[in-house]
């Protein structure tokens, strides 16, 4: 008897606990390609035209133009995040003329509709969170794998380069172009979130869209300096800027942010050596003209020992290198990940519940290492690790590392 209560018993655990652990199986490829798919989608739902100031000036390379940038991330037990750089729509070759300034506006797709005169489509703040409202209900739902408690956010702008109210381009005369603001001020990063909880219910009609649009969280980071990121990101500038050329090293400086229904945001370039791999390029230009040499002496029949030792000698040089750049990228993921475990905790103004996401873009010319690399550890592990509750090594462990 007491054997088959002990059996029932384990039955009954593993069926409530079945649902949870298979949610947690996330499926790497399809997650990528959903994100992608979305990232692409985000870029229609901001893609901006331009209307020329007067008529006496004129642009070339006129039309639609999408956002770069934007990048999707799965944090594990968050959900994902989507970021649109909001402080430059895009970077067209351009040639303007009269007084040199044009005007940045959101496509509806209507071609009939007055552009100038329709301020709901100008680059504004209520414009902003309308695009996201959309793109999370219209969009959200169709992504897969996430949990019902996990969300789905889009971020809107950066505290590095704040995007502004009404976006202006100029063109000077000496053919530099820009943006200035044709109101005072910029607007704050913005954000929204929702629970694939309440999208699914307003999917299968449970709820309706008033519902479902007051579900969504909306929140607001001004352009303020916060201390304690500042200083974290003075860590990763003195760690990884004044590396040397057998390691990656932080190319240009680190952005940073604060999202109240988040936490801390941190990104930044690396590259092998601190710039371009010009060696390993130049090594693939000298095999490529041995191997036309080897061709055409084997056409006409001369000896071609020497000419293959010495591509021999190429190649291995070559793959000497490419592990150098490999064991470094590994020695990269190892360094931010004890960053964020020792110096973490300093971050005062990311509360237990929240999350710190740092995102590195990696530039190699190798086609093993990622784009990109996503660091994410939620706050409260760092804080049981400075009680002494676990040691050093679970913390690192507990770090997520996601390669895109």
């Amino acid at each position: 008897m007491k054997h088959l209560k002990k059996t029932l018993l384990i039955g009954l655990l593993s069926i409530i606990f079945a649902p949870t652990i298979f949610a947690q199986t996330i499926d790497a490829n399809r997650m990528n390609r959903d994100i992608r798919i979305m990232e692409n989608i985000l870029a229609e739902v901001f893609r901006t035209q331009v209307e020329v100031a007067t008529a006496e000036s004129y642009i070339i390379a006129d039309g639609n133009y999408r956002h770069r940038g934007i990048r999707g991330t799965y944090l594990k037990d968050f959900g994902i995040i989507f970021m649109v750089p909001g402080d430059d729509p895009f970077t067209p070759r351009m040639h303007v003329t009269g007084d040199g300034s044009f005007t940045f506006y959101y496509n509806t797709g209507d071609e009939d509709e007055e552009e100038s005169e329709n301020t709901a489509r100008m680059i504004d703040e209520d414009a902003i969170n309308s695009r996201i409202v959309d793109f999370l209900i219209n969009y959200g739902s169709t992504i897969g794998q996430l949990d019902e408690d996990e969300r789905i956010m889009v971020i809107y702008g950066s505290n590095t380069h704040s995007s502004r109210s009404r976006l202006v381009g100029y063109v000077d005369r000496n053919g530099r172009s820009g943006f200035r603001n044709q109101e005072e001020g910029g607007l704050p990063v913005l954000s929204a979130s929702v629970s694939m909880g309440d999208l699914m219910d307003y999917r299968s009609g449970r709820i309706g869209e008033n519902e479902i649009k007051n579900r969504i969280d909306f929140a607001t980071t001004e352009n303020k300096e916060y201390l304690d990121l500042k200083v974290m990101g003075n860590i990763f500038e003195t760690a990884l800027k004044n590396a040397d050329e057998e390691n990656f090293r932080m190319n240009g400086g680190i952005g940073y942010m604060l999202l109240d229904n988040f936490g801390a945001i941190f990104s930044f370039d690396a590259r092998y050596g601190g710039g371009r791999d010009v060696f390993f390029g130049r090594l693939a230009q000298t095999q490529r003209q041995l191997r036309i040499l080897q061709e055409r002496q084997i056409r006409t029949g001369q000896s071609s020992d020497a000419l293959d030792e010495e591509a021999a000698a190429i190649e291995e040089r070559q793959e000497e290198y490419k592990e150098n750049v490999l064991s470094s990228f590994d020695e990269l993921k190892t360094s931010v990940a004890e960053y964020l475990v020792d110096y973490g905790r300093t971050l005062s103004s990311v509360s237990s519940d929240q999350f710190i996401l740092t995102s590195v873009n990696v530039s190699t010319g190798i086609d093993e290492i990622p784009d990109r690399v996503d660091f994410q550890i939620k706050k409260s592990v760092l804080e049981e690790y400075d009680r002494g509750r676990i040691s050093r090594e679970e913390a690192i462990n507990s770090v997520s590392i996601t390669e895109y």
